[in-house]
């Protein structure tokens, strides 16, 4: 039972820090103009070291997109007056940045580190 419970808390971590890396990863290719299609970002999560899972990586890919895109999600998160990093394009079929994002990006901190830093 104790190694049931151990492998249940740290398979928790591993999906909240999986994610947390995910959601830079994504804002940093996103804001800096690396890629921005489903394609674009299909591609880049290959190359990650989470493709050794299967479905992992998509996955991941698509909670940090969604995350990155609503303000909503970022308050549950415990970052106040959360606002959309990236948007979605629907006319073109691509992500863009926000004056948000791009900001994030600029300052070289984590997402939450520079949107703590926005709210001071």
């Amino acid at each position: 039972m104790l190694s049931r419970l151990c492998w249940e808390i740290s398979s928790h971590y591993w999906a909240g820090f999986m994610l947390a890396g995910m959601k830079q990863a994504m804002l940093e290719l996103v804001a800096s103009g690396a890629g921005s299609s489903a394609h674009d970002i299909a591609r880049y999560t290959n190359c990650t070291l989470l493709a050794s899972t299967p479905g992992a990586s998509i996955a991941a890919a698509k909670d940090a997109l969604r995350w990155l895109g609503t303000p909503k999600e970022q308050e549950a998160s415990g970052i106040a007056k959360g606002e959309a990093l990236i948007a979605w394009d629907t006319a073109n079929k691509v992500y863009k940045p926000t004056t948000a994002g791009k900001a994030v990006l600029s300052t070289g901190l984590s997402i939450e580190d520079a949107m703590a830093m926005k709210v001071r």
